[in-house]
């Protein structure tokens, strides 16, 4: 008899299992027979921890609101200056996108492939409430004063998290791009990125600077 525990690692292997497959192949491309014999379980074994496969689908897309949540729960202020909770937070998405890889990948295949279909779940039970925090967070700080007046919160999250996005879904394009020294460097193309959406790239002219 499974004891709790057990019962509980296995539950894990399956999603695990399932994670790498509907990556890698698709929805469609998966079966409940190919999850039980990858996770070395029965069919019966992997319907008694989730009712069907669109429910075990649900608990992959699952873990993706879990590392979101994460991120947006390290945002929670301590004091630090906007400058370095936004820095902080670029480096820890990208370093969670690189971590879990297959579950970046899932999202990304998708979105290309069942965007119309998936995108409302995504955004509005995945992904939505831990982005309205995050916005949240951002709309806070401009009512202190810490963030310029007249710049769209939810703008400045999406370009927080778009540059990292591009990053990993690049880097084997990046890298042979002339100039591009970053390609197998995340933590620095964060840091950078966040530093130049942050402060700008563009001197004022001469004779609008202090002296």
């Amino acid at each position: 008899m499974n004891t709790p525990s057990s019962a509980h690692e296995t539950a894990d292997r399956i999603l695990h299992v399932a994670e790498q497959l509907f990556a890698q192949h698709g929805y469609d491309g998966v079966s409940i027979s190919a999850v039980a014999q990858h996770a070395g379980v029965s069919k019966a074994n992997v319907f008694h921890h989730f009712q069907s496969k669109e429910a075990l689908y649900q608990a992959v897309l699952q873990r993706a609101g879990h590392a979101s949540q994460e991120l947006v729960d390290d945002l929670a202020d301590n004091g630090q200056p906007l400058y370095e909770q936004l820095a902080r937070f670029t480096r820890n998405q990208i370093h969670a996108l690189y971590a879990n890889a297959d579950l970046t990948r899932l999202i990304q295949r998708e979105m290309l492939e069942h965007g119309q279909r998936r995108g409302p779940e995504l955004g509005e039970r995945i992904y939505g409430p831990h982005f309205a925090r995050l916005v949240d967070h951002l709309q806070a700080a401009q009512q202190r004063g810490e963030m310029r007046s007249g710049i769209d919160p939810a703008l400045v999250a999406v370009m927080l998290i778009a540059g990292n996005v591009f990053h990993h879904h690049n880097a084997d394009l990046l890298r042979h791009l002339p100039g591009v020294d970053f390609a197998d460097d995340p933590e620095r193309f964060a840091r950078q990125a966040c530093d130049i959406l942050l402060h700008g790239i563009v001197q004022p002219p001469p004779e609008a600077r202090e002296p």
